[in-house]
């Protein structure tokens, strides 16, 4: 009843006030962009140059590390093809653990991978379900999550992908669960007095 009736209804309700709001955000946003096309400064006007050049003197001297999102612009704004944009990853202070197995490999055996996340596409889809269905062709996985007072489940995310695929993916996903147990473990030990 919620998603078909409750929230359709709130939205009709208050459809002039969501308009001002996005109304206003595009505008700022807008003038935003303008000012900056224009004005390749205008951070510094807007933030003062004094905090501008407290950030790039903290981030030169190892004081403050750069937000991911702005290693992922730079990477994106250049270009830079992978073993570039992980030097620089590994430069700006993220270091990139990789474990487990690709999924895809070449002759002389199993290729590790990074996978780089769009800052617009970072989010996280919680989960507490899963629904999995295989035929000759594949595999899908059903992501779900149980929703309204009879815990319906609905799907959040659903991923097709090769029998090769899952099954490497369940090697990825158990090392991975394997590495972080024994970094917890690590932590949990050092945190406690001897």
């Amino acid at each position: 009843m919620f998603w078909t009736e409750d929230l359709p209804k709130a939205m009709w309700e208050t459809r002039r006030a969501l308009l001002l709001s996005f109304s206003i955000f595009v505008l700022a946003f807008g003038i935003g962009v303008v000012s900056s096309i224009i004005n390749p400064d205008f951070a510094r006007v807007i933030l003062g140059d004094e905090y501008v050049e407290m950030t790039l003197s903290n981030i030169e001297n190892g004081k403050q590390q750069p937000s991911e999102d702005l290693v992922l612009l730079i990477i994106s704004h250049f270009a830079l093809k992978e073993d570039e944009a992980l030097k620089l990853w590994e430069l700006a202070g993220y270091e990139q653990e990789k474990t487990g197995l690709a999924s895809i490999g070449n002759e002389d055996g199993p290729v590790s991978q990074s996978a780089f996340v769009t800052a617009d596409d970072a989010r996280i889809i919680y989960t507490d379900m899963v629904h999995v269905s295989a035929n000759k062709y594949g595999v899908i996985i059903n992501f779900l999550q149980g929703l309204g007072a009879q815990n319906q489940p609905m799907a959040v995310s659903r991923v097709g992908m090769s029998h090769e695929h899952a099954k490497s993916m369940l090697e990825v996903l158990e090392e991975t669960i394997k590495v972080a147990k024994k970094n917890i473990e690590e932590i949990e030990g050092k945190a406690e007095p001897a």
